[in-house]
């Protein structure tokens, strides 16, 4: 019976890896043509590249101004690779960015391909990411200086350990959970999202259970997901001194701005009316 078991096991385990090795080799490969043939990179790269090498130097403004999280990815190889070549010309600088994008792509199939296979099976997961694979959009983000990739990583990660968390019942996956936000978000905001997701699934889950034991074991789920989060949330809002990412401040500021703005020409038709009565 064990044996029986153990062998399933073992073919479970050697389908998935034939097709991971598939998918990676077949990304990889598309990741390194697109790479050797790409003429210019797109705008938001060369921001990324200029932000990374201003890490070394002035990190406050980077932090302040952008979520630092994909430049400081970049920082790190162009450091990796000093090791070896002090004055990396600047295409090599280019090459560099988009190797760690292509990587984040490449670990990012792991995830995604454990997740498809959570609700459709191994085989249809192997066959949705292939298309995803192929697909010209995905492959070129995949192979330019862009933080797309390295967010969908992040936030893949995360979601998975939300699902082993969830179907196993094992509470301390949620820390991890929040903690793959946390250092997600400060690539994108977006992967908060995982948060809310975790949150709303422990509440539904505390509005059906009865026994007080079991909530009060939910509720320790909520506060170990939440630490989980602050843990790189805290200094990076500190150093930021804004909760609230630029988009959203924006997002809420304009229509404020739209309404100064009215109440401005609106006075301004007042007093031309006015004046044009009195002459």
């Amino acid at each position: 019976m064990l044996i029986s078991k153990f062998k399933v096991g073992l073919k479970k385990h050697r389908e998935d890896t034939v097709y991971l090795v598939v998918l990676l080799l077949i990304a990889l490969l598309l990741g390194i043509y697109l790479i050797a043939t790409t003429i210019l990179i797109a705008q938001d790269g060369v921001y990324y590249i200029k932000r990374a090498q201003q890490l070394s130097s002035d990190p406050k403004s980077v932090i302040v101004s952008h979520p630092p999280g994909y430049p400081f990815l970049i920082f790190t190889a162009f450091k990796f690779v000093g090791l070896f070549n002090s004055s990396p010309s600047s295409q090599t600088l280019v090459y560099i960015a988009q190797s760690i994008t292509l990587l984040c792509r490449l670990l990012t199939i792991i995830p995604l391909y454990f997740i498809g296979k959570f609700f459709v099976g191994s085989r249809n997961s192997f066959w949705g990411l292939l298309i995803l694979i192929l697909l010209p959009y995905p492959a070129k983000f995949g192979s330019d200086v862009l933080r797309d990739w390295p967010h969908i990583l992040f936030l893949s990660v995360g979601f998975l350990f939300l699902l082993r968390a969830v179907r196993q019942e094992r509470w301390w996956l949620l820390g991890i959970t929040g903690l793959v936000a946390g250092l997600g978000s400060i690539i994108r905001p977006e992967c908060a999202q995982l948060i809310a997701y975790g949150i709303l699934w422990l509440c539904i889950q505390l509005l059906k259970r009865t026994d007080n034991i079991r909530r009060i074991k939910l509720i320790c789920a909520i506060f170990i997901l939440l630490f989980g989060f602050a843990l790189p949330m805290i200094p990076y809002v500190r150093e930021r001194e804004r909760i609230a990412p630029q988009k959203l401040s924006q997002l809420f500021d304009s229509p404020k701005a739209y309404t100064t703005a009215f109440s401005k020409t609106e006075t301004e038709q007042e007093v031309n009316i006015d004046s044009r009565n009195s002459i």
